[in-house]
């Protein structure tokens, strides 16, 4: 993007670099949520295809790209499960949206995660910072099974 001159107040690009804004959204606030919302809503929405009533785990959900996937989660009306190792977190996960907050440490993350979503496990892990989706595989079904990590 840099080699099209986007610092400047105008701009002359090709139309296939361009992201059209929702009416209801002002270009600052646009410019400024632009990366970490679009990173969770192509991870989760288009690549993933998280669908209602689904569960997916967020590794890092205190970071802004897991604060929009918690979000974006709750849009879709998917259960968003944040995995942080800063349990004095929870009350402001929980807050933003997720329907449980746990440590990727908890030995009995499988069963919790596994009572949570009815037994069907969380189909999505979404990794925005590397590492937790290969150590949590164990808690995803052997079924339609999406790993989003960012570290690949």
């Amino acid at each position: 993007m840099a080699s099209y001159g986007t610092y400047g107040e105008a701009a002359d690009m090709p139309a296939n670099r361009l992201t059209r804004n929702p009416d209801c959204l002002l270009h600052t606030d646009a410019a400024a949520a632009w990366i970490q919302y679009g990173t969770a809503y192509v991870g989760i929405v288009e690549i993933a295809n998280l669908k209602a009533g689904e569960t997916v785990m967020i590794n890092a959900p205190s970071s802004s790209v897991g604060i929009a996937a918690i979000q974006i989660a709750k849009m879709v009306g998917a259960k968003p499960v944040a995995i942080t190792t800063s349990p004095e977190k929870s009350n402001v996960l929980l807050g933003l949206g997720a329907v449980a907050v746990f440590s990727p440490t908890d030995a009995e993350l499988p069963t919790k995660i596994d009572h949570l979503s009815g037994g069907f496990g969380a189909r999505v892990i979404f990794d925005a910072v590397g590492g937790l989706a290969e150590r949590c595989s164990k808690v995803r079904r052997q079924w339609e099974q999406s790993i989003l990590s960012t570290d690949r």
